[in-house]
């Protein structure tokens, strides 16, 4: 097994197993790239605002790709968490305005690739709205009917459903 390694930022994201198999080894995150060398190099006030854009590219794409296939990894998981610590320690370092500046560039370039409806869904749909978009199909329907996901959504504040929970839950072979 390749060695592990430890630093501030990777506390509850190490793998665990044994040496004949092991779940959530990532690299930058608990390998040989997520180790620490601040001693030798002493990264400068537009160097660590670069770092946040990386980290915040990355947290943002794994929570949109989260919103959209309701579904996750080990790896996504230890990204997602070892990049918000990052976030947060740089924040720490220049200040909540310097970092906050960067988010929201990164914010308005991802929203460029996206129909703005759904960005605001994952921006700021309740869940009601978020249910309805993944029932049209989210990522997989070929055209989405707003309309419809917008009259589902209400549907669903008031407790109701347009399609039976069969058709809503897993279809499990054997089951």
């Amino acid at each position: 097994m390749t060695e592990i390694v430890r630093n501030q930022d990777n506390d509850h994201l190490l793998p665990s197993g044994n040496s004949q198999f092991v779940i959530g080894y990532v690299d930058e995150v608990n390998g040989e790239g997520a180790e620490e060398i601040a001693a030798a190099f002493v990264p400068t006030r537009a160097e660590l605002l670069q770092l946040a854009r990386y980290w915040t590219e990355r947290v943002l794409d794994l929570e949109y790709t989260f919103f959209l296939f309701t579904s996750t990894g080990s790896y996504e998981c230890r990204i997602l968490g070892f990049g918000t610590r990052r976030i947060e320690r740089i924040r720490a370092v220049l200040g909540a305005e310097a970092v906050d500046a960067v988010e929201m560039e990164v914010y308005k370039e991802y929203a460029k690739t996206i129909d703005p409806r759904e960005w605001a869904t994952f921006l700021n749909g309740d869940e009601a709205r978020v249910d309805a978009f993944q029932e049209a199909g989210g990522p997989f329907a070929s055209q989405l009917d707003w309309t419809w996901i917008e009259q589902e959504a209400e549907r669903h504040r008031r407790g109701e459903c347009s399609r039976p929970q069969s058709e809503l839950e897993p279809n499990f072979v054997g089951s």
